[in-house]
């Protein structure tokens, strides 16, 4: 995982370029268009990218649910099986294994024949709810995004489809467009309302739950950190390995969860280091 981790730079940030343009379903329903965010990045409903068939057309490389179930699986993959002669999901353990399957899959060239493409699917069972702390997953979800972007751009040369990513909930409206803007403030380094002006722009139907306006107004505060359980402090860790990184952390995260209610999973997480270091 680390050596995949090693990919990811989030330093110097840069600046999203939008993309206006919307790939048209069958349907009036404002919610139902797969919206293009920006290049590789689509914004759209759980009707819409269900459809399997059609994520792997579209070219589709990984997909992130937002109102995923508590009984599905947190990481599988959709892909052709020799046996059955027919595509499945197959559960991976870890995020760890997600992470390694994925850049593997995405650092390589899109297959030629569509049944062969794979499809990858971290499902969160986030609740569209004020009180729902949704940036726990930010740190998460916006290396998954970062990674197929990296491996993209390396491909760029390719003359079959680059990898896209598909990020959805219900309608494509609250808990996914929160996670898409998380993602375009750390990578780029804007303000939550710039960030939200991008997606809207390119989805009408974009408007986040006052919750989780609060929570990324935090996530812009603290210079877009988290850090509430293993996984997050190791992608953190990663980050920190740039000096640059280690200041704006040290700066703005930190003492904002000293202080900050909204906070206390993180505050939670390094109870054992400061107490540990308070009884020395």
């Amino acid at each position: 995982m680390y050596d995949v981790l090693k990919k990811i730079h989030w330093s110097p940030q840069q600046r999203i370029v939008p993309t206006i343009e919307t790939i048209a379903i069958e349907n009036d329903a404002p919610w139902r268009p797969l919206s293009k965010i920006f290049e590789g990045l689509f914004l759209t409903c759980e009707e819409t990218i269900c459809n399997r068939c059609f994520a792997q057309r579209s070219g589709i490389s990984l997909i992130l649910t937002l109102n995923g179930s508590d009984y599905v699986a947190p990481y599988r993959v959709y892909e052709y099986s020799y046996d059955t002669q027919c595509c499945v999901y197959t559960k991976l353990p870890s995020f760890s294994e997600f992470l390694t399957s994925l850049d593997h899959y995405t650092s390589q060239e899109t297959p030629e024949e569509v049944q062969l493409r794979k499809v990858f699917i971290r499902s969160v069972p986030a609740e569209d709810s004020a009180a729902y702390d949704i940036s726990r997953h930010f740190s998460e979800l916006c290396t998954l995004i970062e990674l197929v972007m990296v491996n993209r751009k390396n491909l760029q040369k390719s003359c079959l489809p680059l990898h896209s990513l598909g990020v959805h909930c219900l309608v494509g409206a609250s808990r996914s467009v929160a996670v898409v803007a998380a993602y375009i403030m750390k990578r780029s380094g804007c303000s939550k309302d710039e960030a939200l002006l991008i997606v809207k722009n390119a989805r009408p139907v974009a408007n986040p739950n006052p919750g989780f306006h609060a929570q990324l107004l935090y996530w812009e505060k603290a210079g877009y950190y988290r850090v509430v359980d293993s996984l997050t402090a190791s992608l953190t860790a990663n980050e920190l390995r740039h000096k640059s990184m280690l200041k704006t952390y040290m700066e703005k995260y930190f003492p904002l969860v000293l202080r900050a209610n909204k906070l206390g999973c993180d505050r939670e997480f390094f109870r054992p280091c400061y107490s540990g270091s308070m009884s020395r």
